[in-house]
């Protein structure tokens, strides 16, 4: 998210609801950029409506855009995240994460609102999220450039927060809806679930029951050997779900920023590892440094890694075979 990247704006035609503050918030790894003209600079945000926040993410210039999902920059400081990829789970666990002890290890974006929250028939729900905007470059850009020093540096503020995240408490109430955080109708989302997501869950054991269903119909198809055993899944953390350079942002303080926190939620110990170590061909080395430093640090899950990899079919090409039979568990 490079500034020079971002085209001047006018929004002149926009009437702001807005209040001028003289108290600029400074802005986490800010890298002092260009100066550029948005909407809501100089805005007390407190004194924005909905209404306006709403045409400003159609109007605003976009950070992001990709099927489906949009980010629009409103100020120096903010963005607009929405669409069918943006759902209040997504907000849920960003506040989860600002309310613990860890939340100066694990580095995101600060929510300040979310509105326009509705239903959809994919996603089980939609909505419009004001966040911090993450001043900086991400790693997936500048990790060419970056001295083995400063590599280490940054895989291990990674492996950090990976720790520390699995390790927040989660309540009762909270290990009884695995999936998206605080969202009873929102679907998982994931490296490991169908293309139209999973659930809502509405326990451990039936999350549990769905991979299993989908073992068994890859093991139909002899598309798994039979000796794989059955999914049982022993704790449930917080899990980003897709921890890629392209998600992790190098600020010229040199922190590094977690952002794009659509997928996460309360999955199985172990869900995060296996990602990672599916991913490794999108960044081998960058996997490889963070995956040593890991090892010393939390359980490897290899058998669950193979027990993911073994339903490969039954998420991709076999995905819509007897669906509703298999959802029902009549095959």
């Amino acid at each position: 998210m490079e500034n020079s990247d971002i085209p001047d704006v006018k929004m002149t035609s926009i009437p702001l609801d807005c209040s001028p503050t003289d108290t600029r918030r400074s802005q986490p790894a800010n890298s002092g950029a260009k100066s550029k003209n948005f909407p809501l600079d100089g805005c007390d945000i407190s004194q924005v409506s909905d209404e306006t926040l709403t045409t400003l993410f159609d109007t605003a210039p976009a950070l992001h855009s990709y099927e489906g999902t949009r980010i629009v920059r409103v100020s120096h400081t903010l963005v607009l995240k929405g669409g069918i990829g943006a759902r209040p789970s997504e907000a849920n666990i960003l506040n989860l994460i600002a309310e613990c002890d860890g939340s100066e290890t694990i580095r995101v974006p600060k929510v300040y609102r979310v509105l326009n929250i509705e239903p959809d028939e994919i996603y089980g729900y939609k909505c419009i999220i004001l966040m911090d905007f993450i001043d900086g470059v991400s790693v997936e850009q500048c990790w060419g450039d970056l001295k083995q020093t400063e590599r280490i540096n940054v895989v291990s503020q990674v492996a950090s927060m990976i720790t520390t995240l699995r390790s927040i408490p989660l309540s009762q109430e909270q290990q009884d809806q695995p999936g998206p955080v605080g969202c009873e109708g929102c679907v998982a989302h994931g490296y490991w679930f169908t293309d139209i997501g999973a659930g809502p869950f509405r326990s451990k054991e039936h999350m549990e029951t769905w991979f299993n269903r989908r073992l068994d119909i890859t093991k139909k198809f002899h598309q798994a050997p039979n000796d794989i055993p059955l999914f049982h899944f022993d704790k449930l953390v917080l899990t980003h779900m897709d921890i890629a350079p392209r998600n992790l942002i190098f600020g010229s303080d040199r922190n590094v920023w977690l952002i794009d926190w659509g997928d996460a939620g309360i999955y199985p110990d172990g869900f995060e590892i296996a990602s990672l170590k599916a991913r490794r061909f999108e960044s081998p080395e960058y996997t490889d440094m963070l995956l040593e430093i890991l090892s010393n640090m939390i359980p490897e899950h290899e058998e669950l890694l193979q027990q993911l990899r073994s339903i490969a079919f039954a998420l991709t090409t076999g995905q819509w075979l007897g669906r509703e039979r298999l959802d029902f568990g009549q095959i």
